[in-house]
């Protein structure tokens, strides 16, 4: 039997030694930037089916969840850096959010210009993924909300699709990934443990990789915009 596209992706990650002259690619919040300049809004239905169009083999979507407890995708805490409208995504509830247009942006919120496209909901981004690409799920609003989005992405038939990214940064966080992992169960999900070398030392990464037998991890490269690479050079990337 012909392997289906996501399977190979996926052969890619889980073997990567096999692979060893191929980089995978992820588009975060999308595709939608070009040689530096914002040409789709982010985390937009455009920005997902463009990086399918481009065979990549990821998109990365941030996760937030509305007043009545819809998940859907948009990075800032607020609405007013890449929507027609303002406030905490939290307070609204989605029959609100369903009136916002998505607005093309840089990070600053500069040169904006209003399209015509809306916010997704998680399930609406489950079904443009499905059996396209790989997403990586970065959860903003609580590893505990984690059962419930991958129970989402079961029932949709795209749980192995998923890519979810656990913080391992503190022992608070580390805790909490085990509790929810033992809720979940059995999964065809993928988790990345996700580190920063301004807060982990290498026993933390040798934990991660033993707890999880991740096929990937996310290694931060953290850095105060105006000081070093990384605070004391870092565990990961040294310079100076």
């Amino acid at each position: 039997m012909q392997s289906t596209h996501v399977e190979k992706i996926l052969e890619r990650l889980e073997d990567a030694n096999s692979h060893r002259d191929h980089v995978m690619i992820v588009a975060h919040r999308g595709l939608w930037i070009k040689d530096g300049t914002p040409i789709y809004a982010e985390g937009s239905l455009t920005s997902i089916n463009k990086a399918i169009e481009l065979g990549i083999e990821a998109i990365e979507q941030d996760i937030r969840m509305t007043k009545d407890g819809v998940f859907v995708g948009m990075h800032d805490e607020t609405l007013d850096r890449t929507t027609t409208c303002t406030g905490e995504v939290v307070e609204k509830l989605w029959s609100e959010l369903k009136e916002c247009n998505l607005v093309i942006t840089d990070n600053l919120g500069k040169n904006r210009v209003v399209t015509n496209e809306k916010i997704l909901s998680l399930n609406q981004i489950y079904q443009a993924i499905d059996g396209k690409i790989l997403l990586n799920l970065d959860n903003k609003v609580g590893v505990n909300y984690f059962p419930e989005m991958i129970e989402m992405a079961r029932e949709q038939g795209v749980e192995h699709q998923l890519l979810a990214t656990i913080n391992q940064n503190t022992p608070e966080q580390r805790q909490s990934a085990s509790q929810m992992l033992n809720i979940i169960g059995e999964t065809s999900a993928n988790f990345l443990p996700n580190l920063y070398d301004s807060h982990v030392n290498l026993d933390d990464v040798e934990r991660s990789l033993q707890e999880y037998s991740p096929s990937a991890m996310q290694l931060r490269n953290y850095h105060a915009p105006d000081g070093k690479i990384t605070m004391d050079g870092g565990i990961l990337f040294r310079a100076c």
